[in-house]
């Protein structure tokens, strides 16, 4: 049967797919927001050999409720683009709630650091497709890459057609994108699905808490070791973990890790991710703009806590969902006993702050030029985690981090 797909949404993914389907010569039809809903289209829709959904498309569309009645597999650009890579090629997937693009950019930073070819693909912000076409102008795609890392959100590991990975990671997973799943659970199945993205008896690397009881008997658990390098580009509990799954990946890789210690000199870190802007004698600025949820927020204030000196925190963004606002109870825990100094801004500020007067915290609220301002005559740390998604003042967190960094530079 000749290949013809629908290609269900049109953002980055899909229109990388596009390109290589146009490169290739097959056949293909666009479906966006503005014709979803066409009777056209679902009235030609077995017509369709396969329908490449975009991540942020939701499920209960027109076109994908009579796909599953009509059996018509629903697949992402990453399929697509995998069909096209070398059987030789090592493919490593990457899931979890937070740290993805830092693990992935750190493990195929130190691969490439002992020689090997490799690349990042997927949610990273490189679409499988893009790789595909970029190394067929390089004429490398048979023999030259060794292993493509593709980090994976939930909304790509949730899709039942198996990307065949050669082995796959999961981080860490907690409570995120509740305005998409009906639950904590849904989420977490979605990620923990990317096990069956898996070639047989390929390795699961992960810790005992995210193998499913049905999966125990087919993979061993990550073991947590005691302590890391000081060079290594995390801090706290977040790096014992990310670590251990670390040295657990290239084990099972058979890659020397001898070479780690020295390669972290040279690694250079994502921005806005725990990143340090200012330090010196007196003031300790880090943005960590990427931070999303609680627990990255958790995560770089616990880092801080052995250090003397008054903590500032600046949280709040876009909430998603009512239940965003619900700040964990270790959290608040550390904000009354550390004596945090809490500042809020954007859209979560009202409902942040009922519960922080309910709980007796102290904060300050104002817009973020304004808070800057007034941190920078004080001494101590300030820590920019807003925990949440930042569509509600930004275009994205990137645009966020760099405003932040703009302010203290012009302060």
């Amino acid at each position: 049967m000749k290949h013809k797909y629908l290609l269900h949404g049109m953002g980055l993914s899909n229109i990388s797919a596009s390109k290589l389907l146009d490169d290739k010569h097959i056949e293909y039809v666009i479906v966006d927001k503005n014709n979803q809903e066409d009777n056209k289209i679902l009235s030609s829709l077995s017509s369709f050999s396969e329908i490449i959904k975009a991540p942020g498309i939701p499920w209960d569309t027109s076109i994908l409720i009579k796909a599953k009645e009509l059996n018509i597999p629903v697949i992402t650009e990453l399929n697509l683009g995998l069909s096209y890579i070398s059987k030789n090629t090592t493919l490593i997937g990457v899931t979890g709630t937070n740290g993805k693009s830092s693990y992935v950019k750190y493990l195929n930073d130190y691969l490439t650091f002992l020689g090997k070819s490799s690349k990042i693909a997927g949610n990273y912000g490189i679409p499988i497709c893009d790789i595909v076409l970029e190394s067929q102008r390089e004429a490398d795609i048979e023999h030259k890459l060794d292993f493509l890392i593709i980090e994976l959100s939930s909304f790509q590991t949730e899709i039942k057609e198996s990307l065949n990975l050669d082995m796959a990671i999961c981080l860490n997973i907690s409570p995120s994108h509740m305005e998409r799943y009906l639950n904590f659970n849904s989420y977490r199945e979605a990620k923990l699905n990317i096990i069956n993205h898996l070639k047989s008896d390929a390795p699961y690397i992960s810790f005992d808490e995210y193998i499913p009881t049905e999966f125990k008997k087919s993979y061993n658990a990550v073991r947590k070791i005691e302590s890391f390098p000081s060079s290594f580009y995390l801090n706290g509990n977040a790096a014992i973990d990310t670590y251990s799954i670390l040295l657990s990946c290239l084990s099972s890789l058979k890659i020397d890790t001898s070479k780690l210690v020295e390669f972290d000199s040279f690694f250079k870190k994502l921005p806005f991710r725990q990143e340090v802007i200012i330090d010196n004698s007196e003031l300790l600025v880090i943005n960590d703009s990427k931070s999303t949820n609680w627990d990255s927020t958790l995560a770089l204030l616990s880092s801080q806590l052995n250090k003397e000196k008054s903590i500032n925190i600046i949280i709040g963004g876009k909430v998603r969902n009512i239940n965003d606002c619900d700040i964990p109870e270790k959290l608040l825990k550390l904000f009354i006993e550390k004596n945090i100094n809490i500042f809020l801004i954007g859209e979560s500020s009202q409902i942040l702050s009922e519960i922080l007067l309910e709980n007796k915290i102290n904060f300050y609220s104002d817009n973020l030029e304004n808070i800057c301002k007034k941190l920078y005559s004080e001494n101590g740390i300030i820590l920019f985690s807003p925990g949440f998604p930042s569509f509600d003042l930004f275009e994205n967190y990137v645009a966020r981090g760099n405003y932040f960094n703009e302010l203290w530079k012009n302060i």
